[in-house]
């Protein structure tokens, strides 16, 4: 099950593959911390968005005279930070500040793992593993503007249906370790009913999975995964280092994500794959 929605906070793990005693020659590796953020970036209005094929899209015709559904989910955006087209933060001071950026509720779902660190023999085989992970889906607002302010409601959180995509799992192997964690989540309820009115079907759940390896040479990897819709910006050492923002989503891109259809998975694809420190 995923964590409580109330508090957000990080999990401890530790894995033991094999006795460690004390007489015994280990080494321990440590890696950086790797996060994930879900975001949908806010616009007061479509016209405000730069020149993308959303524009030109379905989703941003008017239906029975009202608000177009593309309008609904940039205006439903969150205020990662102030402002028209807001963006995601740039950084985070640390696991406390990521902590606090979660508490204000403006993203839509999250991904972390922190104080990573491998013990290996003399061999280099794996001995232990621990770390901290947090998993946690977030919000979908619901704004009202006056004339350019904006009053905010922040639709309850809605966590992920049961699958292995929600597991943290650890994979030993013969000379080092990998985790995988991975989060599954979907709109606020009453945003998916207004999505319904527009397109008249149910929103898929939306995915982000990462995966971490961590070796007794020393060399750390990281790869996110995740769905075209919603925004996704992937932190190391609690730095922004790559971003998927879904305004730059082609057409295409955003026909596979609405035709993935009520309930079910959306595509995912590779957003990060690197070395990291």
């Amino acid at each position: 099950m995923i964590e409580s929605l109330l508090v957000p906070k990080f999990r401890n793990h530790s894995i033991q593959f094999e006795e460690i005693t004390a007489t015994a020659a280990t080494k321990s590796i440590t890696g950086p911390a790797v996060a994930c953020v879900g975001w949908i970036p806010f616009y007061f209005d479509v016209s405000e968005l730069p020149e993308c094929d959303l524009l030109h899209h379905k989703m941003a015709e008017p239906v029975l005279g009202f608000q177009s559904a593309a309008s609904i989910l940039l205006f439903s955006g969150n205020f990662c930070e102030s402002g028209s087209g807001s963006d995601s933060p740039a950084r985070f001071g640390g696991p406390a500040q990521f902590i606090d950026f979660l508490e204000s509720k403006e993203f839509r779902g999250a991904l972390a793992l922190d104080d990573v660190e491998l013990i290996v023999n003399k061999a280099g085989t794996p001995l232990r593993v621990s770390f901290k992970s947090l998993r946690r889906p977030g919000y979908t607002p619901m704004r009202v503007r006056v004339g350019r302010q904006v009053l905010t409601h922040h639709d309850g959180a809605r966590g992920s249906h049961p699958g292995d995509v929600e597991d943290v799992k650890v994979e030993p192997e013969s000379d080092g370790v990998t985790i995988r964690i991975g989060l599954r989540f979907k709109i606020g309820r009453v945003g998916e009913l207004a999505g319904y009115f527009f397109t008249h079907r149910w929103a898929p759940s939306a995915l982000i999975t990462m995966e971490y390896r961590i070796d007794s040479s020393g060399q750390k990897t990281a790869k996110v995964w995740g769905s075209l819709i919603p925004s996704q910006s992937i932190y190391v050492g609690w730095a922004k280092r790559a971003q998927h923002n879904m305004v730059g989503n082609s057409s295409d891109e955003i026909d596979r994500f609405l035709d993935a259809g009520s309930c079910r998975d959306a595509p995912r694809r590779l957003f990060f794959d690197e070395t990291i420190t």
